[in-house]
């Protein structure tokens, strides 16, 4: 992870990652406005999270991974959100959603190579890092998570196809907000494809100014929004 200070200033080194890691997979700048409890976080915290997973090569389990970084010391705090026992542990995507009705501020984190789990934390003051609650995902599926966002205040988490259509493992799904909160299926393309991943989810004023947004996603293997 690269940094740069100032227009005029060169590029520097801010995170190695290591031999056990590939690469970057996402970086996300959050901020906070509550902590795991729903207690309100006075003034907001602010963080910048950096993605990734162990590699095949490393013996399982291989942990998905997400870099905190404290931005008084400059230094970057693994934390574990879960992990796999085959493939590498991608890291692929991390977002943020206030609970409607609990109004806790979550931090979620999806990983996996070649399959989907969704793995939902909370800010710990004391520590300042994200506690994730690992061993109870709020979302699996057989394909990779590479894409999710807000629509009209409901959040929404994209998991590659498998080709089969309404089988609840693959698709659009929605979150029901709450203390035990649940994901319900929304749509799901054909896709039999090699590349069955569904990207991009946007979130965009209606077009004719109804006053509510609709949802964009782009489908890989078809190259169509």
């Amino acid at each position: 992870m690269l940094v740069k200070t100032a227009f005029n200033q060169p590029w520097r080194q801010d995170l190695a990652l290591g031999a056990n890691y590939l690469r970057i997979e996402c970086l996300r700048s959050l901020t906070i406005t509550t902590d795991k409890n729903g207690v309100v976080l006075i003034p907001p915290v602010t963080l910048l999270l950096a993605g990734s997973g162990e590699l095949s090569t490393v013996t399982p389990p291989r942990r998905a991974t997400v870099f905190i970084r404290n931005d008084i010391t400059g230094a970057c705090t693994p934390t574990y959100p879960g992990s796999v026992s085959a493939g590498t542990a991608s890291m692929r995507m991390i977002f943020d959603h206030v609970d409607s009705v609990t109004h806790i501020h979550h931090i979620f984190a999806g990983y996996g190579g070649s399959d989907a789990t969704l793995v939902r934390g909370g800010y710990n003051a004391a520590t300042g890092l994200i506690d994730w609650v690992s061993a109870t995902p709020e979302l699996t599926g057989s394909e990779r998570i590479l894409s999710a966002g807000e629509c009209n205040g409901v959040l929404y988490a994209c998991i590659g196809s498998d080709g089969i259509t309404g089988n609840n493992i693959g698709g659009v799904f929605h979150r029901q907000d709450g203390a035990s909160p649940q994901w319900k299926f929304v749509y799901e393309w054909t896709i039999n494809d090699k590349n069955p991943d569904i990207r991009g989810f946007t979130a965009v004023p209606h077009p004719k100014g109804f006053g509510y947004q609709v949802a964009l996603v782009t489908l890989e293997s078809f190259g169509k929004v």
